[in-house]
């Protein structure tokens, strides 16, 4: 009887490691295609490319700043997806993005991304600040619903990038 109990129960050990093992490759995929769908948008940034900012962002979605001036008054400004895009497809200047150390949550069909930045214009340290976007998955497609973001000019740690 020992024998069977101690089978038992290492049968359902190995079935829990299995099932923990299919979730724990399924979650890195999901982190994998949601970190792709980010590295997506920030690459369309860099190339000013209106089509492929459209592409990984959602009709609707929200685009919200909160910058904090001198005197240490925050301020929100909010575009609308059409406003940001028409802003950022611009090619006027050279933007680029980097993050490090995202950290995701997902559930389901949601997720959040949060990472800290450095902004460059023109080759150019402009700022930096920490990133939040919530993507839903459409169509098999993880994409942007919203952004919040913070535009930090002073006390920006260096990179762990490096210099660009």
């Amino acid at each position: 009887m020992k024998y069977y109990t101690a089978s038992l129960i290492l049968l359902c050990l190995g079935l829990v490691s299995t099932d923990l093992s299919a979730q724990t490759r399924n979650n890195e995929a999901q982190k994998a295609e949601i970190l792709s769908a980010v590295d997506r948008f920030f690459d369309a940034l860099e190339q000013s490319d209106r089509a492929e900012l459209e592409n990984t962002t959602l009709a609707g979605s929200v685009f919200i700043a909160s910058t904090t001036s001198t005197d240490g008054q925050v301020n929100n400004s909010t575009r609308s997806r059409a406003e940001f895009i028409q802003a950022l497809s611009n090619k006027d200047a050279k933007r680029l993005e980097r993050y490090w150390n995202p950290t995701l949550l997902i559930r389901e069909g949601i997720a959040v991304f949060w990472a800290p930045y450095d902004f460059h214009i023109d080759g150019i340290f402009s700022h930096c600040g920490i990133d939040s976007f919530q993507l839903f998955r459409s169509a098999g497609v993880w994409k942007i619903g919203s952004s919040s973001y913070t535009v930090e000019r002073q006390n920006c740690e260096p990179s762990p990038l490096g210099p660009i």
